[in-house]
């Protein structure tokens, strides 16, 4: 009970659990730390901004006031800037582990209103310039959270807090702070107060409004591209939709033509282990070593690039190749030994490979048609069960359908040994 509890709570409270995670959750995480390491990228730029705007309205206000009182006017700001960049640092060191705790986005979130909201009190309350920053606040939380619920709850906190810095200001609830070269005292006028408070909230409300509904559309117009994209992003190989789409049309010309077609799907062997011990990042940088090599295999296979063998990424780490010509064979035709032999060239250079001393090993599964299959989808199928039964031999081998077929032989041979009434206890099961 204690351990179902432990993982209910695992998965409320980060993007992808550790452990078992699937290829949409390491997708997922992979999009968040990209996110986060925007977000605390724009966080240093934002930092900037208002240090050298400080530097500068401290020398024009130095004309007007003595050094020791803007010294006093500034101390706090400039602590509240010195926490951005402390928490800002921790981030960045950590954005990798953290990007990963759901909790972290909103704990940032929460740090940057707090610093706007000390900016905002000190600076004039009402009349602050430095309000606005909240904007740029909805702006950042909307690229990292799904939600847009989320996103107008952070606004209402926001319109809330504001509301009572600025009419806590006018009630006595908390003392007004003078700042330099102000002579309004708007902040004592319920009519000043109530007009600048509620523009304040309408620009609030529109730039939330506004925002959630661009990255509506743009995560829309995201997923459609996704949807129809031919290249991988990371590897640079076609995507799973363009290879299936080919491959149903290949295997209909192959049949016609009477000319065979094969097709090889390796999956890297316990390669969730290496994301999860090692990081995404190390997972990421070998996956494209292993492309790397799966391409260059083919295309020495094929004699270059322009061959009709394709090679795709079609899930996390999971690869493709199908093979309609041998630039090898007098006939231009591949056999069964042909791919086979391919296959193992391809498992054997991608143990080869190693990234800051990580090495992987992966597994095979070839069927080709016509001999297993007669159109696309029950091609996959049977390349499916070789793979299947690559894994199942422990791995870093090559396996093919018939493989597969001869293995299970001692067993059919095992039921018709059997008397014929014995027979019908193989059917029950």
């Amino acid at each position: 009970m204690f351990n179902n509890f432990k993982q209910a709570f695992e998965r409320k409270i980060t993007l992808a659990p550790k452990e078992h995670q699937t290829q949409d959750e390491i997708s997922a995480l992979r999009d968040n730390m990209e996110r986060v390491s925007f977000i605390i990228n724009i966080r240093w730029i934002l930092v900037l901004v208002l240090v050298t705007y400080s530097i500068v309205g401290f020398a024009i206000h130095l004309s007007k006031n003595d050094f020791s009182t803007l010294v006093g006017y500034m101390s706090v700001p400039a602590n509240a800037l010195i926490l951005v960049c402390v928490y800002n640092y921790f981030f960045m060191l950590n954005k990798d582990t953290l990007a990963n705790l759901a909790v972290a986005n909103n704990v940032q979130l929460a740090l940057d209103c707090i610093v706007v909201s000390i900016l905002v009190y000190f600076s004039g309350g009402v009349e602050s310039w430095f309000w606005v920053i909240y904007l740029l606040i909805i702006f950042e939380f909307v690229t990292i959270t799904p939600r847009k619920n989320s996103v107008w709850w952070l606004s209402l906190g926001i319109i809330i807090v504001l509301g009572l810095i600025e009419w806590g200001n006018f009630f006595g609830w908390l003392p007004y702070v003078t700042v330099p070269l102000s002579t309004s005292h708007g902040w004592e006028l319920p009519e000043y107060v109530s007009i600048r408070y509620l523009w304040q909230v309408a620009v609030i409300v529109g730039t939330t409004l506004i925002s959630t509904q661009l990255i509506t559309q743009f995560k829309r117009s995201l997923a459609q591209s996704r949807n129809v994209a031919i290249i991988d992003d990371l590897t640079g190989l076609y995507t799973r939709t363009y290879f299936k789409r080919t491959l149903e049309v290949e295997s209909l010309r192959a049949l016609y033509d009477n000319r065979a077609l094969y097709v090889a799907l390796i999956d890297i062997d316990d390669f969730a282990k290496i994301n999860k011990y090692f990081g995404i990042p190390i997972g990421d940088a070998l996956l494209l070593k292993i492309s790397e090599a799966v391409s260059t295999a083919v295309n020495k296979f094929s004699k270059g690039e322009q061959s009709p063998n394709i090679v795709a990424r079609v899930s996390g780490e999971e690869f493709a190749v199908f093979i309609v010509e041998n630039a090898h064979a007098h006939d231009g035709q591949p056999t069964e030994e042909d791919v086979l032999l391919l296959a193992r060239t391809i498992c054997r250079a991608i143990a080869e490979i190693s990234h800051n001393g990580i090495t992987v090993t992966s597994s095979i599964g070839v069927a080709g048609v016509p001999q297993d299959a007669l159109d696309s989808e029950v091609l996959l199928e049977r390349a499916d069960e070789a793979l299947i039964g690559a894994i199942q031999a422990g791995g870093n081998t090559v396996k093919s359908f018939a493989d597969c077929i001869d293995e299970s032989a001692p067993f059919i041979d095992e039921i018709f040994d059997e008397p014929i009434e014995n027979i019908s206890r193989y059917l029950d099961e």
